[in-house]
């Protein structure tokens, strides 16, 4: 049920990342404990593959079955994406996550 409201602007999500990481140097917080986490929620794989071209390794979903979906639609030969499930689970999807989420 993957529900997407706009194409993915490949270009659009690095120039957002690059002013995110801009904005991160500039702060108050020590910038190397800072993890930047793409919330894939309502788009489809093609989110994944813009974040991973813009350089990010953790992608979040709040959706089990999306999530289930979109790292089952991970191309071989690609940096292993590092899944974050955002939300409560239910207690049916537990045994389906957990070999993938690492947070």
């Amino acid at each position: 049920m993957t529900r997407v409201s706009a194409p993915i602007d490949r270009d659009g999500v690095a120039r957002r990342l690059d002013d995110l990481r801009a904005r991160i140097e500039t702060s108050s917080c020590d910038p190397a404990a800072v993890r930047i986490v793409a919330v894939t929620k309502g788009f489809g794989p093609e989110a994944v593959e813009a974040a991973r071209a813009a350089g990010l390794t953790e992608v979040g979903e709040n959706y089990a079955d999306e999530l289930l979906a979109k790292a089952a639609a991970e191309e071989e030969g690609t940096p292993a994406v590092a899944w974050h499930f955002l939300g409560a689970v239910q207690r049916n999807k537990v045994a389906r996550l957990a070999p993938l989420v690492s947070c």
